[in-house]
């Protein structure tokens, strides 16, 4: 009986020792096949691309439109396009969808007369619009409402008469209303984004504040601040929610927006911070320009990297939000050759971190400078007509 026990253990011991061993086979190929795929996966996937310029491409060229205003699609898949000159003399402006990896046109809107010379754009509620505003200089200024799937013109809001050469724009962190900056007459105008209609404006201390440039809005959607072109800038603080003017402070002279083609401002992405850009016209040193940085938690001037001559005429600001480095364009100017720049800035330090080269005519005002929102490419737009796009590389 004692021997059939022992016998019947021994057996079952075996067993489980050869189930043992074919799973030990069989975690030895799973390692060897994960090594595998782990390899091939390295190999296959190349680095990112150096900070640089990727290449350039005209959207279209039957009418010659300069670029205005863009904005980019929560995918960061395609950037949506605003033609700043009317397509045609009905005055109808042109939207183009983008492929931000083949750099082509995907499809174009042709807008309803009057619709055109847009400044400045914004995404819509829920990122599924993307919201176009201008107009000819003192004429009709309108905010065009344009849905991305499908792709085509849903809504306007047309602002009052007085509120005229819309320049900046902004949208509180829901999406649900865009803010406006009429250039001419020192007035914010505030957009239901949803329903597309004009809700309310706030009038800026004339004569002092009769040209807000842009504004920006704090990441907790408390306040929004604007940017006045004056010497020294003025920046203005506003309390949206009971959308009131609350205080304001002056820069350092000679920080202005005189010099140079537009102030331009981005926020921090914690809220600690506002940065912009200015001129700093001064003299004989023609829009040198500084960036710099204001705190917002007690609302100062903290300080400022300072231009020379090779950097000047800073007029647009990005932030990268994942690795805190903010971008921004600046020409410098020799005799009346104009050669663009795009400068990287580390935030932590708060310095200079490198600067590359465009080519010769590839300038930009800041009307057209928009990230995708993984950070890892930049467009602008040029100046001259027909207005290119060109991409950046922002590793």
């Amino acid at each position: 009986m004692l021997n059939a026990t022992v016998s019947s253990q021994a057996s079952q011991i075996a067993s489980q020792a050869a189930t043992i061993a074919q799973q030990a086979v069989y975690i030895d190929k799973l390692i060897t096949t994960v090594n595998t795929m782990q390899n091939t996966c390295c190999i296959a996937v190349p680095p990112p691309p150096p900070f640089g310029r990727v290449g350039i491409f005209t959207p279209q060229t039957a009418y010659s439109p300069a670029i205005g205003g863009a904005v980019a699609d929560p995918s960061g898949q395609y950037i949506y396009i605003g033609s700043e000159t009317a397509s045609s003399a009905s005055g109808q402006g042109l939207i183009f969808k983008v492929s931000t990896t083949s750099m082509t046109v995907q499809s174009t809107i042709t807008l309803n007369p009057g619709e055109n010379s847009f400044k400045t754009a914004i995404l819509g509620p829920s990122g599924t619009s993307v919201i176009f505003a201008g107009g000819s200089g003192s004429s009709q200024q309108n905010v065009v409402k344009i849905t991305l799937n499908p792709f085509g013109r849903d809504k306007v809001a047309s602002l009052l008469p007085t509120e005229t050469f819309i320049q900046g724009s902004a949208r509180d962190p829901a999406g649900n209303f865009g803010y406006f900056s009429s250039w001419a007459n020192g007035i914010i105008v505030k957009v239901d984004l949803v329903n597309m209609v004009r809700v309310g404006a706030v009038q800026m201390q004339m004569p002092e504040e009769n040209v807000p440039q842009t504004v920006a809005i704090d990441p907790s959607g408390t306040f929004l601040y604007a940017i006045i072109q004056s010497n020294p800038v003025r920046i203005v603080k506003i309390n949206l929610s009971s959308f009131t003017r609350v205080g304001y402070i002056t820069l350092n002279y000679p920080e202005n927006g005189l010099g140079g083609p537009a102030l331009s401002a981005a926020n921090h992405p914690t809220g600690s911070y506002l940065y912009v850009a200015t001129s700093n016209t001064s003299g004989t040193n023609f829009a040198l320009g500084a960036i710099v940085r204001v705190r917002l938690s007690d609302f100062v001037r903290l300080d400022s990297i300072a231009l020379n001559g090779t950097l000047n005429s800073p007029h647009a600001v990005v932030i990268r939000t994942d690795n805190l480095k903010l971008y921004f364009s600046a020409n410098a100017v020799s005799g009346v050759t104009f050669a663009n720049k795009i400068v990287k800035v580390d935030l932590a330090t708060f310095s200079l971190e490198s600067v590359i080269d465009l080519n010769g005519g590839e300038q930009n005002t800041g009307q057209c400078f928009v990230m995708t929102p993984s950070g890892d490419s930049l467009f602008l737009a040029t100046t001259n007509y027909p207005g290119k796009i060109v991409k950046i590389a922002t590793p």
